[in-house]
């Protein structure tokens, strides 16, 4: 299954993102996945506008959307992606702190996984089939 992570970048720690997202990755793949993590990409672009598009022209071909949700903080790009992901009828699954309240992308998703720290969101993507 080709499945892309989605994020929130702007205002965190880019090195505790980073360390998570490769995590995730390497979870994902252990089960057979091709993952694709925008934020990994050596080549990806470097403006926002190209590295968004280019964002979507990977989603085009992706089985799954795996939003991360760790904060009530909203990111744009991310909000955008999901939308874009419902619109092409791709399967949206957020991981989402269990203590973030505003959202209603748990009533959105096709399948959502609730994580009370870092480490509990790996474990539970072992877990889960996505």
């Amino acid at each position: 299954m080709k499945i892309q992570l989605a994020y929130k970048m702007t205002g965190e720690n880019r090195e505790e993102v980073i360390e998570m997202l490769k995590e995730i990755k390497s979870i994902l793949e252990e089960k057979s996945n091709e993952v694709y993590v925008p934020e990994l990409n050596p080549d990806r672009p470097k403006t926002k506008k190209e590295l968004y598009l280019d964002t979507l022209r990977k989603l085009d071909s992706a089985d799954v959307l795996l939003a991360i949700i760790k904060s009530d903080d909203k990111s744009e790009g991310m909000l955008m992606e999901i939308g874009y992901a419902m619109g092409k009828d791709k399967k949206v699954v957020t991981a989402i702190w269990d203590c973030v309240k505003q959202t209603h992308l748990r009533e959105l998703a096709n399948q959502v996984i609730e994580f009370n720290n870092i480490d509990n969101l790996y474990k539970k993507l072992k877990e889960v089939d996505i």
